[in-house]
């Protein structure tokens, strides 16, 4: 981590990066490892990769102040509102870092990572917008909050008018907020308006959950006909 800040300060970001990633690969649950990633990619001109690497800190260690001021000093200076990432892509890197956490698991089920600028900012996509957007909790290994959207073709039109940065959709569940574990809308609001800068979400795509359901009754459909045709010999 040392020779990538002097990289870094020298104006050589490649050279910085490259000692970064051999820091992530030898100790992932080092959060400062991911702080160089990110510096270095930033230098680099890419600032979603190096947000992306921030994530990946915060996915570790969640109190991080460093990297919650990188994150929100990106952000700034890039003008985002929302930014939406493929959480696997995140969360994958860092697997075997988040278990080392005394409290682990939503983490890794997350497969969207949606990021909004402030708390005011996620809680108009989140609160604000009901009937056209809503909250229910449900049940479930890690709690749950689920998106429902009554109207889907009104949040259409609001997303084509831009008042939605969205990137919530229907029966989308929450399952993290700032990398903590979100039971029920309460904690999820918690979370939030307890933040000061960026809002991370983890997200479980209810794009995904209907297709898993999906394969799991075709497949308990070829299984019961399979069984079906099974005859049992009479003794």
């Amino acid at each position: 981590v040392s020779r990538s800040l002097c990289y870094l300060r020298l104006g050589e970001p490649e050279a910085a990066l490259k000692d970064a990633l051999t820091c992530c690969a030898l100790k992932p649950e080092w959060p400062m490892a991911y702080v160089c990633k990110g510096a270095a990619l930033d230098a680099m001109g890419n600032p979603m990769e190096a947000c992306s690497a921030y994530v990946c800190g915060l996915v570790v260690d969640p109190s991080n102040v460093v990297l919650r001021q990188r994150l929100n000093a990106l952000f700034d200076r890039m003008g985002w509102t929302c930014v939406a990432m493929d959480g696997k892509h995140v969360v994958g890197s860092v697997a075997s870092a988040v278990m080392q956490r005394e409290e682990w698991g939503s983490d890794l089920l997350v497969d969207r990572i949606v990021l909004y600028s402030s708390s005011q900012v996620c809680l108009s996509q989140v609160a604000e917008l009901a009937p056209d957007l809503a909250l229910a909790d449900i049940s479930g290994p890690h709690g749950a909050v689920a998106v429902r959207v009554p109207d889907p073709a009104r949040c259409a039109a609001l997303l084509e008018e831009g008042k939605l940065l969205c990137e919530l959709f229907n029966n989308d569940q929450v399952l993290t907020a700032n990398s903590n574990p979100v039971k029920n809308s309460a904690d999820l609001f918690e979370q939030v308006l307890s933040t000061d800068g960026v809002v991370v979400l983890g997200i479980l795509s209810g794009a995904r959950i209907a297709a898993t359901q999906l394969l799991e009754k075709e497949y308990a459909a070829q299984a019961e006909e399979a069984l079906s045709s099974v005859h049992t010999p009479t003794l």
